[in-house]
């Protein structure tokens, strides 16, 4: 058993507006396309969302995308299914995943070791990818009452 990847069809991208992969560039860089795109979402400056204060409008929005990106299924509330001692939420996890960057580069990437599949642009959108993050890291911020 494993996390499942949406099925929905990509939406179509304007070439000017193509963003660089994650994967492309140096975890932790700042500035990047990618970091400023999260970062708007999040209200970070430097890639960090810890003490964030995100509206619950917007968590709740959240959360939808990370469901319907399913990875409910292997995280019900910020949990680990596949690997218990390793939550998507607490201080360990903030300590491990300071920046937004980091944290997208490791779900577009995936570890398959681990049971986590990767999700590329053609399965999770990058507008998609910063509304995970902004769940993700709300978990960490608001306590579990997610």
């Amino acid at each position: 058993m494993g996390c499942h990847q949406i099925s929905a069809a990509p939406k179509k991208i304007d070439e000017k507006s193509k963003q660089v992969p994650v994967k492309a560039m140096p975890v932790g860089q700042s500035g990047s396309a990618i970091s400023n795109k999260v970062n708007s979402a999040t209200g970070s400056t430097n890639g960090n969302t810890a003490g964030n204060t995100t509206s619950n409008a917007a968590i709740k929005a959240s959360k939808m995308v990370f469901v319907k990106a399913t990875c409910w299924g292997c995280h019900p509330h910020g949990g680990n299914s596949m690997n218990g001692d390793k939550p998507l939420k607490g201080p360990g996890f903030v300590k491990k995943y300071k920046s937004d960057i980091e944290l997208a580069a490791v779900i577009r990437r995936g570890n398959e070791k681990m049971g986590m599949p990767p999700f590329p642009p053609e399965k999770l959108t990058d507008s998609d990818l910063k509304q995970v993050i902004v769940f993700v890291r709300s978990l960490s911020t608001a306590g579990e009452t997610r």
